[in-house]
């Protein structure tokens, strides 16, 4: 037993893991009483020295064109003694819930039809490597009253090369909607995010929440800890209670931070016409007199060539503040990285489509 401690203590005080921070962004830091939003760069990644958001301090993140997930990553310790907010939006009458980083908004309740926010099945790996967020809930606007359905909570990563202490509190689930007891629309409230943590040292008794919204719990997301010390994080509140209670937990000994690239999708073509290699979102008008459907193609990159992965294009109308969708198209990652799906435009009318890949 004395060696078994000797040697895990020699492991904590090795430097042994890198969270793949260059400190190259400095320290984050968020002073009490004060609240912070910072611009995500293209990739999601902060690359800090050490990240601090003091008691009563607030964290939020403007999302990126390409909605990645929020990649926080440092060199020294990650503190959260205020709160790290990446949870969906409530959704309102006309318009759905805004997403967290890396989620899907709601649908709108202003348009006739069920507006279908939320794809068929979203499907995390087990720890988390692929993150991903929640889905936004339905909107519906075929009888009063209209109802936008609840953003979907962000997805998160924390890793630092030495610990990562929650005292405070992470948002990350899913937004409430408009009309949670609409009879017609049971599916109106965000999905919760996913949130991911990796450091030698665990701990903290903060909160940590990925409920869906109006507090489903069948709608949660998922908490992944990677830790050399698991008895340090026993002390989190998770979703209510301890982390090994929820069913939506799970723990390891993967010190891995990112994966050396991050899966993204990229629309390559619309109508026929080639995209500019660097586009984010991709802008579209039809003539009166084209085809309402036309195919877009989607790459999907930085997956290992193998299994399914669930893609989807949104779409995104002049004057709305929130996105419509296709439903889900599988792509074989063996037989090639590009899936051709079509998507119907209304003619005349501003179009801005952007492509996300699920694994």
């Amino acid at each position: 037993m004395i060696l078994m401690l000797s040697s895990l203590s020699a492991a904590l005080a090795a430097p042994d893991f890198d969270a793949g921070s260059d400190g190259s962004y400095g320290p984050l830091l968020v002073t009490a009483g004060n609240t912070l939003q910072v611009t995500l760069p293209p990739d999601g990644v902060i690359r800090a020295t050490d990240i601090t958001v003091e008691t009563g301090g607030v964290l939020r993140f403007q999302t990126n064109t390409n909605n990645t997930p929020v990649y926080l990553l440092a060199q020294g310790d990650i503190r959260i003694d205020g709160t790290l907010d990446i949870a969906g939006r409530p959704a309102t009458a006309d318009v759905g819930g805004f997403a967290g980083p890396g989620g899907w908004s709601g649908g709108a309740g202003a348009q006739t039809g069920n507006i279908d926010a939320r794809p068929k099945s979203v499907n995390a790996d087990p720890e988390l490597l692929h993150l991903v967020g929640g889905v936004g809930g339905n909107g519906d606007g075929d009888a009063f009253p209209n109802c936008g359905g609840g953003g979907g909570g962000g997805a998160l990563l924390m890793a630092s090369d030495t610990r990562v202490t929650i005292a405070g509190a992470v948002l990350a689930g899913g937004g409430s909607a408009q009309c949670p007891d609409f009879l017609n629309d049971p599916g109106a409230a965000g999905y919760g995010g996913n949130v991911r943590i990796v450091a030698p040292v665990v701990d903290g008794s903060g909160a940590i929440d990925t409920l869906g919204g109006d507090g489903l719990v069948q709608r949660a997301g998922y908490l992944r800890i990677d830790t050399l010390l698991p008895a340090a994080y026993t002390g989190l509140d998770f979703n209510g209670g301890p982390p090994g209670a929820s069913g939506r937990f799970s723990s390891g000994y993967t010190m891995m931070g990112m994966l050396p690239v991050v899966p993204q999708a990229r629309i390559l073509s619309v109508a026929g016409q080639t995209v500019a290699t660097e586009s984010g979102a991709v802008s579209v008008t039809l003539g009166s007199g084209d085809p309402r459907t036309q195919d877009v193609v989607v790459q999907v990159t930085g997956l290992q060539p193998s299994g399914t992965v669930s893609v989807r294009v949104e779409q995104w109308k002049s004057g709305m503040s929130n996105a419509t969708a296709t439903d889900l198209m599988n792509l074989d990652l063996s037989t090639g990285d590009t899936v051709t799906i079509p998507v119907t435009f209304e003619p005349l009318t501003a179009t801005w489509l952007t492509a996300v890949v699920r694994p």
